[in-house]
């Protein structure tokens, strides 16, 4: 075999990192008419009174890094004011006042310090508390306020932000909110929870297909100076690879999977490899990294032993390069992958395209892998906010 044939995986594995990277543009003039084009979608939508959307519009206006204009700021604090976020209207209009300082954006500024006040409230997010207000405000922007929080609380177990002026019970803690611009640290016992997110936070089937190559480097000598030890020659081609298996998550970044998988390498050469492997899985965001150790059974034929392979027959006449061989042999090693979630197919499947990369060993000889595949994995509910 070729090691030429490595080539393109190399391409393609390059091609794939590139695709993990965060979205990006080709250069700032394609930045520039992104940030235009999100600008017009979120004046429309204001102008529709649709401020969800707004919000939506803005947090990716912020995500292309690029200095923004008073409207984007003054649009982005009207969003987050009609959905109870207080602490994010005043840094937007703050943003604004620093483009232009109009009096309203002051004036502004200065109503909501004088009537909410800024607390972090930090729970556990396995048991996670409910946020009470001694008394509802009658103002619907502060009854807003209020309602937002609660909303992160009970889903996330923390809360940073502002709160109108007045007393608060949360989980095992009462705190009065009042003037200031510092905030106030409300530590919530770990126990004082009321919602159990449970031992298992998800759970569901991974199942993916694809390309994979594979190589088998014949050992540079005879294992313990035996000569007459049957060993092929290196193997290297490429095949399909198909995995089944289940994933189970204790928290929301932590989780194992266990899988039973085929890889095939196909050609000149034959390589079957049947294999277990359980890993540790860890989900930030939308990545899905897995790593672990697998093994298994790996059954092989082809023509070409290795070079130093000698029963006494006549090399010239019958060279090594010629022979057949067939063989079967055990092995064990470590498999890691690195995915990421491309579309959600229901509430709690998503489809996933990965990257990955295995090594096994027999005693004797090493076994690679690698390659790309797309396939389903368990979704994880994340609260966005």
């Amino acid at each position: 075999m070729r090691w030429f044939r490595f080539l393109p995986f190399l391409a393609l594995g390059a091609a794939v990192l590139v695709a993990f990277e965060e979205p990006a543009y080709c250069d700032d003039s394609g930045k520039e008419a992104e940030k235009l084009r999100l600008q017009e979608e979120m004046t429309k939508l204001a102008s529709k009174n649709a401020w969800a959307g707004v919000e939506s519009k803005y947090q990716a206006l912020v995500d292309l890094k690029l200095p923004l204009t008073f409207d984007d700021h003054f649009y982005g604090a009207q969003s987050a004011r009609f959905l109870g976020k207080t602490y994010e209207t005043y840094n937007r209009l703050d943003a604004a006042r620093q483009i232009d300082p109009r009096p309203e954006i002051l004036t502004e500024l200065e109503g909501i310090d004088a009537h909410y006040g800024r607390v972090e409230i930090k729970g556990n997010p396995r048991r996670r508390p409910e946020l009470v207000a001694a008394m509802m405000p009658f103002a619907p922007d502060e009854r807003k306020s209020i309602e937002y929080a609660m909303e992160v609380v009970v889903n996330t177990g923390s809360f940073k932000g502002m709160l109108p002026f007045g007393e608060y019970t949360v989980g095992d803690k009462t705190f009065t909110v009042a003037e200031g611009k510092e905030f106030q640290i409300v530590q919530v016992s770990k126990n004082a929870g009321t919602v159990s997110e449970g031992t298992i936070v998800y759970a569901g089937p991974i199942v993916s297909a694809g390309y994979q190559f594979s190589a088998t480097p014949a050992p540079g000598s005879a294992p313990g100076g035996d000569v007459t030890v049957e060993h092929p020659d290196t193997m290297a081609g490429s095949g399909i690879a198909i995995d089944a298996g289940a994933e189970i998550g204790f928290s929301k970044t932590f989780g194992v999977a266990a899988t039973v998988g085929y890889t095939g390498l196909y050609g000149g050469d034959i390589l079957h490899g049947v294999s277990g492997w359980a890993a540790m899985t860890v989900r930030p965001g939308e990545l899905r990294i897995a790593a672990g150790p697998t093994y298994g059974m790996i059954w092989g034929r082809g023509v070409g032993m290795a070079e130093w392979w000698d029963i006494g027959h006549d090399q010239a006449a019958t060279p090594n390069s010629s022979l057949d061989f067939v063989g079967l042999g055990l092995v064990g090693g470590a498999r890691m992958s690195v995915g990421y979630g491309v579309i959600d197919f229901s509430e709690k499947i998503q489809g996933s395209v990965e990257l990955g990369g295995s090594w096994q060993f027999d005693g004797v000889r090493s076994y690679f892998g690698g390659g790309l595949r797309v396939g389903i994995v368990p979704k994880i509910q994340r609260y966005k906010g």
